[in-house]
């Protein structure tokens, strides 16, 4: 996988200690076009080139939202994104993703045991991704979670990752299909510490 490549453990390391702001600084485009071409051109010893001293943590974050977004498909391939959202556009279980999504709500037994069948919709779900894509997607969704500080920076980094984790092939993605995956991804990531795979 060209992402998995590229997610050098010494570029994520370098935005590990700057985690929760990282994404939302402005990047260089130039500074972040010269990581790629440097990454491109050194495919199997990317990071002896990467230094933190002479690149900006906010470039290598930079670089991270290039690359997931030059992938060719979602790392959740098209193919499989129904599989992620099936479950969720059905009663009673999609009353209780919504609901659990508000932080201000608090949850009856019912809806936690919903919850808690949608976590393991999703758990399986991960389960029938191809190699490398499962892992790499929950490489990714562990920086994003470690990176929300609060609810507002969940949405806002989802916004942001959302196309290149889980979507429908371009012109086919209606409003509807955003929102609900918008849902799954922040639902993954608010129960980050309660999906057993990571």
């Amino acid at each position: 996988s060209y992402l998995r490549v590229k997610l050098d453990p010494e570029l994520i390391a370098a935005l590990a200690p700057n985690k929760g702001k990282i994404f939302t600084k402005s990047s260089s485009p130039l500074a972040v076009q010269e990581l790629l071409n440097l990454f491109a051109s050194n495919e199997n010893d990317s990071s002896s080139h990467f230094s933190e001293a002479t690149h900006l943590v906010r470039d290598s974050a930079g670089l991270l939202l290039k690359l997931v977004k030059l992938l060719p498909e979602p790392l959740v391939p098209f193919k499989c994104y129904n599989t992620f959202i099936e479950l969720i556009t059905q009663p009673p279980w999609s009353d209780a993703l919504i609901l659990s999504l508000n932080p201000s709500y608090t949850q009856s037994e019912e809806d936690r045991m919903h919850c808690d069948k949608i976590l393991i919709h999703v758990e399986t779900a991960l389960g029938h991704l191809p190699f490398p894509n499962c892992p790499t997607l929950l490489y990714l969704l562990d920086v994003l979670a470690e990176s929300a500080e609060n609810e507002a920076k969940i949405d806002e980094l989802v916004d942001m990752f959302q196309p290149g984790l889980l979507s429908l092939p371009p012109g086919r993605m209606a409003a509807q299909d955003y929102r609900l995956a918008h849902q799954v991804l922040v639902f993954m990531l608010r129960n980050w510490d309660s999906l057993w795979w990571w």
